[in-house]
C-alpha cells in the first residue's frame, strides 16, 4: 500500500500489505501465490489529517511484471446502504455490480479524537459509499470530490473490490499511504 496515513490490504480475507499508523506517504508490499479465477480484495485506509492519499498496485504474470493500478471486475452490488452491509468480502464470487472497487467513508469513526490506528470498520456503518474505477486518490482534492465533504480529516475508508487473475503465480500487491 502506498497512503497518507495508514492503510492494509486483504486478498481473500488475508492481510498481504500492513502499512499502520500516523505517516507521509510511503509504500508497503508483499508478495502472493494466486490461482487463476476471482480473488476477493479489501483496502482500508484512514486519514487523521492533513494531506491525504492512497494507491493500490500490483504486477505478476498478467501485467507483465509491471507495476499497475490494480483493476477490480465487480464492486458492491447496490449503493443503498442496506445492502452495502450485505457485501461479504469472504465470499469468492464475483458481486453483482460495475466494475471498480466498492468505497465506503466512515467520517469521524472513532468518535472525534483523533485517528492513530486503524478503526475497526466492520463494527461501524459507511456515511457514504461510491464506486470508485481503481483506488488511487493522489490527494485531499480527489477524496472530497468523490465524497462531497468539506473537509477529509479524520476519516477512514474502506475498499472492496474483486481482482481477476488470469496467470495463476506469484503477484506482489502493494499499497502506497
Amino acid at each position: 500500500t502506498r497512503s497518507d496515513d495508514g492503510s492494509r490490504m486483504f486478498v481473500d480475507g488475508k492481510l498481504q500489505a500492513n502499512n499502520p499508523g500516523l505517516h507521509g506517504p510511503r509504500t508497503r508490499c508483499s508478495k502472493a501465490m494466486l490461482s487463476s479465477g476471482l480473488h476477493n480484495m479489501r483496502v482500508e485506509f484512514f486519514e487523521n489529517g492533513g494531506g491525504a492519499m492512497i494507491r493500490v498496485t500490483y504486477s505478476g504474470p498478467d501485467t507483465g511484471g509491471k507495476f499497475k493500478l490494480m483493476p477490480s471486475a465487480s464492486s458492491c452490488k447496490s449503493m443503498d446502504l442496506k445492502e452495502l452491509g450485505a457485501v461479504e468480502a469472504a465470499k469468492k464470487k464475483r458481486r453483482a455490480g460495475p466494475p471498480g472497487f466498492c468505497a465506503k467513508f466512515y467520517e469521524n469513526p472513532l468518535g472525534g479524537h483523533g485517528i492513530g490506528r486503524m478503526p475497526e470498520l466492520w463494527r461501524l456503518s459507511p456515511q457514504k459509499a461510491v464506486i470508485v474505477p481503481k483506488v488511487r486518490q493522489l490527494s485531499t482534492s480527489d477524496f472530497k470530490r468523490i465524497t462531497g465533504l468539506a473537509d477529509f480529516g479524520r476519516t477512514a475508508v474502506s475498499y472492496d473490490g474483486t481482482l481477476e487473475v488470469l496467470t495463476p503465480g506469484e503477484y506482489t500487491v502493494c499499497t502506497r499511504s
